[in-house]
């Protein structure tokens, strides 16, 4: 996907007040333009001591940067434990990403469900999430 079709498309989700994309979206939208579609894998299961990457959020900056969120599970795959909040950064529209950086550290707790949104007005990128500690209790 050229940089390009990615300004068509936020400069589209800009009319109707839309910021936030997902990844199938991303797909779709280049499938439609007839773009060739390329997999690149953003989190790799094992790396930067991480055991398990899941639950992947997606979003395009207003300056065309995209982020991608994922939680990081140190341990195992499963739903508690050590979880980190995680983020790749992607200049180039997705061909290339920059190293993992830890956005939440959640140390032997659980930080978790990223919900990445883009303010169109301000530029600034919210990160919703959950925290869980190790009584169970969730803020």
């Amino acid at each position: 996907m050229s940089a390009r079709d990615i300004d068509l498309m936020k400069t589209s989700a800009r009319a109707i007040g839309v910021t936030m994309f997902t990844a199938a979206s991303l797909i779709f939208a280049a499938a439609a333009q007839g773009s060739e579609l390329t997999q690149i894998q953003v989190f790799q299961q094992g790396a930067n001591g991480y055991h398990t990457f899941r639950i992947p959020a997606i979003v395009c900056a207003t300056n065309g940067t995209l982020l991608a969120f994922a939680e990081g599970r140190r341990n195992t795959g499963g739903d508690t434990g050590a979880i980190d909040l995680v983020l790749r950064r992607s200049f180039d529209g997705g061909h290339t990403w920059g190293p993992l950086q830890i956005v939440g550290d959640g140390g032997t707790n659980t930080f978790g469900n990223p919900v990445p949104i883009v303010d169109s007005i301000t530029g600034r990128v919210l990160l919703l999430r959950i925290f869980r500690d190790f009584a169970g209790v969730f803020y």
